[in-house]
């Protein structure tokens, strides 16, 4: 068997595209290297390498400032970029193949004293941006007597793209093998290739490219299978909306169920008892999505945080005054949603296509929940405080969009929840007795509910554990309150 070392890209679903495409010859082994699984010498078990796409790369390693646009949402992960370079370098030590795709590449260029275009800008997302999430496609030339060239067996094709930075100066000992039509580097290799290990890496995302093809062999599977195919950009249109809009406008019955691609139902029953939520009048369903299980206090701190929320929507939801849902399980009609004009009113934000629309239109007589444990849909949780920060970071930018009422209620409750432990501690030099008994009544009150709430979720092992948690949302509310305040960028990565 070969073992392939493949880096993290920090999203599960494109991890697993990689994973698909690499195992897809039945000889290679997918071992999953990171900073944050701390797994540098597995590297060395490896018999290949691919660096893989995702975020920006901290501009400090190559020169850069760190003002420029669409830098990334809570920042960079420098400690991804020193663990790949440190892994690159131990492959080209151990004379391993080395395979760059995307941010990989610039990986490649930067390790090797190279810099990057910090953002293409209009001109060049028109051709290489991906747009909410869909990948753009354009022509690329190729250098003929290139590596690159000898693998492709053309001098010339069309790729996807998904990428708002480039290559600016070269690496040393690196040759362009690739360009597209408005001169962006597309592909590098070594210029003296001779007692050199095989290296080549190129700006667009092969294991993506596999999918034109799985189309015929998805309705084969799936025979009600209505695929939307979108040939048209939305400019001015962030995030996920404008396909979305395409997709339910196209849909051929009433009800629809959204996930994300990277979740998982916790049973096969999840579309029918979704679906048993509707009664006469309701034309919106909320579900529960959990996180993933896992060992580490951060997994309880994340899978904390999402109960927590769903205790606040979920119940505000029963007593009338619903005010968001959950993208990753969330069920509405398409009447409503074309009766309200879709997002047209939230097209500007680059988030909010479920918490947004759902604030909208939700009202006390036409909501519904559903928390029976086959609905529920898990997804994996993030691996590093940053990752979760960055997640944080975008969910929270939309509630400065919510409803006047629905503010003032979630300020009131995070500001008695921010300020309960800081009074706590000053009571206690007054009437140390009576705030003693306040805060035992407290803690009897809320243990209750969490229980009870947390054994109806799913999340009865956080128990022991919630007395801690509660305590951490002090510090919560203080890291994430200037998230709130902030103006959301204009995309998400």
């Amino acid at each position: 068997m070969i073992r392939i070392g493949l880096t993290d890209t920090g999203t599960e679903w494109k991890h697993q595209n990689y994973v698909r495409w690499i195992t897809a010859n039945d000889q290679f082994q997918v071992v999953r290297l990171s900073a944050a699984l701390g797994n540098f010498n597995e590297a060395a078990s490896c018999d290949g390498l691919v660096l893989s796409g995702g975020i920006d790369i901290d501009p400090g390693l190559y020169g850069r400032s760190y003002e420029y646009k669409r830098s990334p949402v809570g920042g960079w992960e420098k400690d991804r970029d020193l663990f790949e370079q440190a892994v690159l370098r131990m492959a080209w030590e151990r004379e391993l193949p080395v395979l760059g795709v995307c941010r990989g590449m610039q990986l490649i260029n930067v390790t090797l004293k190279g810099s990057l275009v910090q953002d293409l800008g209009i001109s060049g997302d028109a051709v290489h941006e991906a747009n909410a999430g869909i990948d753009k496609q354009h022509n690329v030339r190729i250098e003929e007597g290139s590596l690159l060239a000898e693998v492709a067996g053309h001098f010339s094709g069309e790729v996807n793209s998904a990428h708002h930075q480039a290559i600016d100066r070269l690496g040393e000992g690196l040759r362009v093998n690739c360009h597209a039509e408005d001169g962006t580097i597309e592909g590098v290799e070594w210029v003296k290739p001779a007692g050199r290990p095989f290296l080549l890496a190129v700006q667009w995302h092969p294991e993506r490219m596999l999918a034109n093809g799985f189309e015929d062999e998805f309705k084969k599977t799936f025979k009600g299978l209505h695929i939307v195919n979108l040939e048209h950009e939305a400019l001015g249109i962030p995030g996920k909306k404008y396909p979305l809009s395409m997709g339910i406008k196209e849909s051929r019955y009433e009800i629809v169920l959204l996930t994300d691609a990277d979740c998982m139902p916790a049973s096969e029953f999840w579309m029918q008892k979704m679906q048993d939520g509707y009664r006469d009048g309701t034309e919106v369903v909320l579900g529960y999505s959990p996180y993933k299980k896992g060992p580490g206090f951060l997994n309880k701190l994340i899978r904390f945080d999402t109960f927590h929320t769903a205790l606040q929507y979920l119940s505000y939801a029963l007593a009338g005054i619903p005010y968001m849902g959950v993208g990753r399980n969330l069920s509405y009609k398409k009447a409503i949603f074309l009766r309200n004009k879709g997002f047209s009113a939230i097209n500007h934000v680059p988030g909010g296509d479920d918490d947004l629309f759902i604030n909208k239109v939700a009202t006390d007589s036409n909501t519904a929940i559903v928390i029976d444990p086959d609905t529920f849909m898990v997804s994996e949780p993030k691996k590093t405080f940053n990752e979760w920060f960055r997640q944080k970071s975008r969910h929270y930018a939309t509630a400065k969009y919510y409803k006047p009422r629905h503010k003032f209620l979630l300020s009131l409750y995070a500001g008695t929840y921010f300020l309960f432990y800081p009074l706590l501690i000053v009571s206690l030099f007054f009437d140390w007795k009576l705030v003693l008994a306040v805060f035992l009544l407290r803690l009897i009150v809320q243990g209750v509910i969490f229980k009870k709430t947390m054994r109806r979720l799913g999340e009865d092992d956080l128990f022991p554990w919630w007395w801690l948690l509660d305590i951490w949302m002090f510090p919560y509310y203080i890291i994430f309150s200037s998230v709130i305040w902030k103006k959301p960028r204009a995309s998400w990565k």
